[in-house]
């Protein structure tokens, strides 16, 4: 294609435990979060991994920033859910998993949020045959999704239609080899900026079955990155003819 439309989404991927005890890593998404709601982001958004459990989180430390939190929440600003927790997939039974959206739904919409209307699970292991099913139950057309999906039994590229036995629909978009870090860190010089748009480019336009491209700006524990808004004007500057 000569051009796309691009969209970019900055975003985090959070583990609430992992390397770090529970409640070291509450105390680095604390100061993601304050960042955010001390200068929170202009025409666009953030998301906070699709799991609202981390609003939960950060009002556990600063229940005296709620009604900012909801504020933003409420513009859209930052965005969390569908899920409660980001889940395996395969370990828990089906009813585990409904359960995780209701509650998921349930805690952003409490908060004054709405949740996106996308099952996104960046970093589950494998996806049951039925998980449009379950995103259909939820009024969720899209799943995104990257690891546990890849084979010579499934579709090339970056989108295709998922069709159970059941009849259940919903349209996939899965992400590239280097998962939901592909667009952290986006340069602000030009000439650095080029070079890494030429290599994102080649990437997703080799995979694209649509004129849309998706940049997720972000990686495992990381806050919004430095120089955000700069990154991103230079960026549609080298990007053209593609839309930023």
């Amino acid at each position: 294609r000569d051009s796309f439309d691009v969209h970019v989404v900055s975003h985090t991927h959070w583990d609430r435990e992992w390397y770090l005890p529970l409640a070291r890593m509450r105390q680095r998404l604390v100061a993601l979060v304050d960042e955010l709601l001390d200068a929170p982001p202009e025409g666009g958004a953030f998301l906070l991994d699709g799991q609202a459990i981390i609003l939960e989180d950060y009002l556990a430390v600063r229940p005296e920033r709620e009604a900012e939190l909801r504020t933003l929440l409420e513009r859209g600003v930052l965005e969390a859910g569908p899920w409660f927790v980001l889940a395996d997939e395969l370990l828990p039974s089906g009813e585990a998993l409904v359960r995780n959206l209701l509650e998921g739904m349930r805690t952003v919409r409490a908060r004054g949020g709405t949740p996106p209307a996308v099952l996104y699970c960046p970093d589950s292991f494998g996806h049951p045959a039925d998980l449009p099913l379950l995103a259909g139950g939820f009024g969720l057309p899209l799943i995104i999704l990257w690891r546990g999906l890849g084979g010579p039994c499934w579709p090339e590229g970056d989108a295709f239609q998922w069709k159970t036995t059941s009849g259940a629909r919903a349209l996939v978009h899965h992400l590239p080899p280097w998962g939901y870090e592909y667009g952290a860190n986006l340069p602000t010089d030009e000439t650095q900026a080029r070079e890494r748009w030429r290599r994102l480019r080649q990437m997703l336009a080799d995979r694209a079955r649509t004129n849309l491209l998706l940049v997720l700006n972000g990686a495992d524990h990381h806050a919004r990155q430095s120089r955000h808004d700069d990154a991103l004007r230079m960026l549609a500057k080298v990007a053209k003819p593609d839309g930023v």
